[in-house]
């Protein structure tokens, strides 16, 4: 199983984070109305997805998720992107199972965007193919929206899309984009809103989307990215949004 490493400091310690500022004892009707699906266990099983709270993988995914929403309540960020320097770092599976982790807490509520449009993961990941929507949101309204996210639980929604859009740069940097994400935000009021990007390289995709995010995540392969990938990595973070840190993903364990 995959393990996490944290060169920057993001995870510290496991202690719970409240949200304060509003009770979720009852959802807003908008988020109510989402469609109800869950996620089979089987494939849960084959693809590493961490959904038992006592299973050790997903303690370190609740650590990560503790250090992060201190740091989002901490700065008031609401919209964190999750990338990486290259390729198949693994970075849609750390999306996921950090979203799975954010279910875990009662008093806050989440929405998952898949915003790696010329290559989406996360449907197949979740294993919603057959129920998900078969296009991103981004070509739709707030009111597709609401017809086509769906609620896993009763505080963490995902925003999927089966097939992969060839004009990602002008749907990303489109003003119908800010705006629709403005909107779901009002509608929905989430506290935490996730985006599993795209990778840095070999596509702009990432630079466009991470103007949009307030914070982001690097992603990084234990065993092929190299540390010149991870320093301009950085950069082009810190140069767009505001870095979080890095999360060294397939770090093998030491007896």
């Amino acid at each position: 199983m995959e393990q996490l490493t944290d060169p920057k400091g993001l995870i510290r310690n496991s202690q719970s984070v409240v949200f304060k500022h509003r009770s979720h004892e009852d959802p807003p009707g908008a988020w109510a109305r989402l469609n109800r699906i869950g996620i089979n266990l089987t494939t849960a099983a084959k693809n590493h997805l961490t959904l038992d709270p006592e299973d050790p993988d997903a303690q370190r995914f609740d650590i990560l998720k503790t250090r992060l929403l201190r740091q989002a309540q901490t700065d008031n960020l609401r919209r964190v992107g999750i990338t990486s320097p290259t390729p198949n770092c693994g970075k849609s599976l750390i999306t996921a199972n950090l979203a799975l982790s954010m279910s875990r807490q009662c008093d806050m509520r989440t929405l998952v965007f898949d915003f790696n449009l010329r290559n989406p993961g996360l449907c197949d990941l979740f294993g919603l193919r057959r129920t998900g929507p078969k296009y991103s949101a981004l070509r739709a309204t707030r009111r597709t929206f609401n017809s086509t996210a769906l609620r896993l639980s009763d505080t963490l929604a995902v925003s999927l899309n089966a097939t992969a859009e060839p004009d990602s740069v002008q749907i990303l940097s489109s003003a119908h984009t800010t705006k629709l994400l403005s909107d779901i935000e009002a509608a929905f009021e989430p506290d935490l809103v996730l985006f599993d990007l795209p990778s840095l390289t070999p596509s702009a995709d990432a630079l466009v989307a991470l103007g949009l995010m307030d914070a982001a995540l690097m992603v990084a392969e234990a065993e092929s990215t190299t540390l010149d990938e991870i320093n301009e990595g950085e950069r082009l973070i810190a140069e767009n949004t505001k870095y979080l840190g890095v999360i060294l993903n397939r770090c093998r364990a030491i007896a």
